[in-house]
């Protein structure tokens, strides 16, 4: 086994930096959570966790004060630093498998056994589309989809540069084009893609049935 200069092994530097990695990511919010959670005048009846780095803090609380636990993930976790020491996707898949289970209801835009971006939903599409803006995208499934389907912009693939910079130069070059997705994509993010379209998925997920109102 090789030490380093500092005398520390390889073997345990490279812990020492899992350690650190998991202090980063999820001390912070888990303990801010946990300290209003306590701090509360009263037992909450739901706790919404985004992300992994807060979901040990909603599991403490269920069992703390049996309420009804939303894991909403927004990052499939483990495959989300794709630049990421050796260690981060197999130990995040091991603690997010940890807890999951004791989760009432999972709400994420991702599938099982995908990479993190291919499935996302970014914040700045439908900020983009309320600002009656021309979305140009790359050929993300869902992403290309709505923009698709609102006729709101173009996608390109990133892998095809002469591909990418006609799509861009269609854009800029044409004021017409650019009006009529902007405008497409306000009209479809007023009748679509909004708090009031979603809400109702979100309450059936609080509440303990699906969206029609079904027992999950």
């Amino acid at each position: 086994m090789v030490s380093t200069s500092t005398g520390m092994t390889e073997a345990n530097r490279r812990f020492w930096d899992v350690l650190q990695e998991i202090h980063l990511c999820f001390a912070a919010a888990t303990t801010a959570l946990w300290r209003e959670l306590r701090a509360g005048e009263s037992a909450p009846a739901i706790v919404h966790c985004n992300d992994l780095n807060t979901l040990l803090a909603g599991v403490l609380a269920k069992r703390a004060f049996g309420c009804r636990l939303v894991y909403d993930a927004h990052e499939f976790w483990p495959y989300s630093q794709p630049n990421a020491g050796w260690y981060y996707s197999p130990f995040f898949r091991f603690y997010e498998r940890s807890l999951i289970g004791q989760c009432d209801t999972v709400v994420t835009v991702n599938k099982p056994g995908i990479l993190n971006h291919r499935y996302c939903c970014p914040n700045k599409l439908s900020q983009y589309l309320q600002g009656g803006l021309m979305v140009l995208c790359n050929e993300l499934p869902y992403v290309k989809h709505v923009v698709s389907e609102a006729c709101a912009g173009l996608a390109f693939d990133t892998r095809d540069e002469a591909g990418m910079v006609e799509v861009i130069r269609r854009a800029a070059n044409d004021a017409a084009l650019r009006e009529r997705c902007g405008r497409n994509g306000r009209a479809y993010a007023r009748r679509a893609f909004n708090w009031q379209q979603f809400y109702p998925v979100l309450e059936a997920a609080y509440l303990g049935r699906t969206a029609d109102g079904q027992p999950s």
